[in-house]
């Protein structure tokens, strides 16, 4: 163990050191990824072993160790840390004096007026860090010094507050990935673009922009029409639909969009986006019927409302649907969307036909209200009621032995089981008549009920979780006086 040891809090109002030289030398020409992760890793390095995880650095970046871990590659060429270990990513953080020896040195009498015409067209300071990065462009990709020296004055020309070595490598790299290595190409594209100034500020104009287009920009326009094969036009009406939010992004998005769908005109896009208007409508009504909220309606539509609608059921019929289910404890999109299956494996579909299923089930409800109240019964009708009834009561039995069987229930405990127990035992012994129930000379006791009842004046039913949800259900329909 060690002997001294700083305290967590003396930790946290410490300072870190932190060499000039990487910030004029190195970060210009480093991605902002890879600055977090080198400024968060030099006080890592003071923390202790339990706090100096890669989860936590992970977590407190908001990146994957992927992430992490290439921006610490991209550190490591830069000879600012080494990486002993990749798969457990261990990281040692080398002295920036060790600089010298990451590059070749630069070739002055070769490159000499090259860094000169460089710095010429920048608004910013030239370090030998971002000029070595644009020699390696020269000597690895052969990209024409010319090309280069036109590529920074155009990024420098068109960033309203000057290009950062960043965006111009990034720039070149972009040329570069096209194939675009000699100043006549560069040139070419540097037309192809300019062509594009008035089309994009008529964007802008549009989109609520007031600034200048940046090559992105302009590239992405010529994906758009070139490669997308959208018109102005359309572009032009499919900027309109954004109301000015999102800007350039939000734009691509959803040209991409429609790309992947191969729509091509508006009349496509319009047609298109009307259906999903409309879905998205129909969705939030039928949530706000369930009782429901969602923030996302997308995942309802795709999994459950476009079988809905597939299956032939209509906007009306689904809103009277999720209405008795919200009503009849079925408050959930799984649970509707089971009721529905239900309901279409019995061909119940239209309107009509829901509305006949209602008024049917309404008729059920009432007879066992009535059963109920013979039972002495104050409670309302559940779904796992109206199984059991269709069970063991709805034409299964004659009336005469049903009121023979209540008889014998009322006055128990539970008389509702105890009522089913009896017509389960009838219809195991084949008896059709109060004849053959007496010469059979039931005596039947649930299981669960005692049966001192005497100094009971109402009786009560025990509910099972599926009956306790099943209770939301329209009270005037159901209602004991009706």
């Amino acid at each position: 163990m060690a002997f001294i040891k700083l305290s967590e809090d003396f930790k946290k109002t410490s300072y870190i050191l932190l060499n000039s030289s990487f910030i004029t030398d190195y970060m210009p020409s480093l991605t902002e990824q890879a600055i977090k992760v080198y400024l968060l890793g030099l006080y890592y390095s003071t923390l202790d072993s339990d706090i100096n995880t890669i989860a936590n650095f992970t977590k407190t970046l908001n990146l994957s160790a992927d992430e992490i871990k290439e921006a610490y590659t991209e550190l490591e060429k830069e000879n600012l840390v080494k990486i002993s270990n990749l798969d457990e990513l261990q990281v040692i953080y080398l002295t920036l004096d060790n600089k010298t020896t990451k590059f070749k040195p630069i070739d002055e009498g070769k490159y000499g007026d090259l860094y000169v015409l460089c710095q010429g067209q920048l608004t910013h300071e030239l370090t030998t860090s971002e000029f070595k990065s644009y020699v390696d462009l020269i000597e690895n990709y052969h990209l024409e010094p010319e090309a280069l020296l036109m590529i920074i004055k155009y990024c420098s020309q068109t960033k309203e507050k000057g290009a950062n070595a960043n965006y111009i490598l990034a720039v070149c790299k972009n040329f570069i990935g096209e194939k675009i290595y000699t100043a006549k190409k560069v040139e070419e594209k540097i037309i192809e673009i300019e062509r594009t100034s008035g089309k994009i500020q008529d964007i802008f104009k549009v989109l609520g922009i007031k600034r200048n287009a940046t090559l992105d920009e302009r590239d992405l326009y010529i994906k758009w029409t070139k490669v997308f094969f959208f018109s102005d036009k359309t572009i032009i009406e499919v900027a309109e639909t954004l109301k000015k939010k999102g800007g350039m992004k939000a734009l691509d998005n959803k040209l991409t969009k429609y790309h992947s769908m191969q729509f091509l005109s508006y009349d496509e896009i319009t047609s298109y986006e009307s259906v999903q208007t409309h879905l998205k409508t129909v969705a939030k009504t039928i949530c706000t019927k369930l009782g429901i909220f969602l923030e996302n309606l997308d995942p309802f539509i795709d999994n459950y409302l476009n079988d809905w609608l597939t299956k032939g059921y209509s906007d009306e019929t689904l809103y009277s649907i999720a209405t008795y289910c919200f009503k009849n404890g079925l408050n959930t999109l799984e649970k509707m969307n089971n009721f529905i299956e239900n309901l279409y494996s019995n061909e119940v579909v239209g309107v009509e036909s829901f509305a006949k299923f209602t008024k049917e089930n309404k008729q059920t409800d009432e007879k066992i209200l009535n059963i109920f109240k013979k039972l002495n019964l104050n409670t309302v009708v559940t779904n796992r009621d109206r199984e059991l009834y269709n069970s063991f009561i709805n034409n299964k039995i004659s009336q005469e032995l049903l009121e023979y069987a209540i008889n014998l229930s009322n006055g128990k405990v539970e008389p509702w089981k105890y009522l089913i127990k009896i017509l389960q035992n009838f219809n195991d012994n084949n008896i059709k008549t109060v004849e053959d129930a007496n010469k059979a000379s039931i005596n039947i006791t649930a299981n669960s009920t005692k049966q001192n009842n005497d100094n009971l004046q109402m009786n009560t039913r025990s509910f099972s979780e599926d009956d306790l949800n099943d209770l939301f259900i329209n009270l005037k329909e159901t209602n004991l006086n009706d």
